[in-house]
C-alpha cells in the first residue's frame, strides 16, 4: 500500500511532505475512534466514532530517537520543514502530522506537540533533521493554549508574613512564566506564582507569557 507523510503548522497554511521513513505500514485494525480534523477556514472540528478512522499504534509512524531525515533527494526543502518545528516550539502550538493513503483517505491525521528537534546542514547542503513527537492531549492541548489568558486575581489583599498563589488562566502547565515584583519590601512572588506579604503597602505583581504582561495588585495589610 503506497502512502505519503505529511507535517503541517496548527493553522494548516503551511504544509510540507516529509521523506517516507518505514518501507510499509504497520498492520492497525479499525475500531471507532476519535480524530481531530482541520476544517476550511482554518478551524477545527471532531469526528466521533468514525469506524473508517484506524487505530494505530502511532509510534510505528512517528520520527524519534536515533531517526534523521534526510532531503537530498526529496522535493521539500529541509529548511522548510525546520521552519515549521521551529515554530511550533517558540510558539508551543501544535504540529499537524499527516500520513494520506496513495488509494485516498488517510492512515493518521491528529495533532502532536514537537517534544524536540535537531538538525544541521551538511558539505552538500542537504539538510539533516530529526524530530520527536508526543500526543498534543499529553502536551497540555491546543484548546487551552487559544483561549483568552488571563491573571487571576486581578486584586489580592494579603496579610503580612501570609501568602496567596496567583495564576494564569488556560495556559498550558508546561508554560514559562516570568513572575515579578515591583515592590520586593512590599510584596514577592516566586517562579510558581506564590506572592508572599512582607510589609504593609502596595505592590504589582507581574506576570509576563509569550511577551504579553499580566498584572495583579496587591495590597499587604
Amino acid at each position: 500500500m503506497g502512502y505519503q507523510i505529511y507535517l503541517s503548522n496548527q493553522k494548516g497554511d503551511a504544509s510540507v511532505r516529509l521523506p517516507v521513513l518505514p518501507a510499509e505500514l504497520p498492520e492497525v485494525s479499525y475500531t471507532s475512534n476519535t480524530e481531530d480534523f482541520l476544517a476550511v477556514k482554518g478551524g477545527h472540528y471532531t469526528v466521533i466514532g468514525k469506524i473508517s478512522q484506524p487505530s494505530v499504534s502511532v509510534e510505528h509512524m512517528l520520527p524519534g530517537k536515533g531517526k534523521k531525515l534526510s532531503f537530498a533527494v526529496s522535493k521539500t526543502k529541509g529548511s522548510k520543514v525546520v521552519s515549521i518545528l521551529k515554530e511550533a516550539t517558540n510558539k508551543a502550538e501544535p504540529i499537524r502530522y499527516t500520513v494520506a493513503k496513495d488509494e485516498g483517505g488517510y492512515y493518521i491525521n491528529r495533532l502532536f506537540a514537537v517534544s524536540s528537534f535537531s538538525y544541521h546542514v551538511d558539505k552538500k547542503n542537504d539538510y539533516i533533521v530529526g524530530f520527536e513527537l508526543i500526543g498534543w492531549k499529553k502536551y497540555g492541548g491546543w484548546k487551552a493554549e487559544n483561549k483568552k489568558i488571563s491573571i487571576t486575581p486581578t486584586k489580592a489583599t494579603i496579610k503580612t508574613g501570609k501568602t496567596k498563589t496567583a495564576k494564569l488562566k488556560n495556559v498550558s502547565a508546561k508554560a514559562k512564566i516570568k513572575w515579578s515584583s515591583d515592590k520586593k519590601s512590599v510584596a514577592t512572588v516566586s517562579s510558581k506564582g506564590v506572592i508572599a506579604g512582607r510589609s504593609k503597602g502596595k505592590a504589582t505583581i507581574s506576570a509576563t507569557y509569550k511577551k504579553k504582561t499580566y498584572k495583579c495588585e496587591v495590597s499587604v495589610k
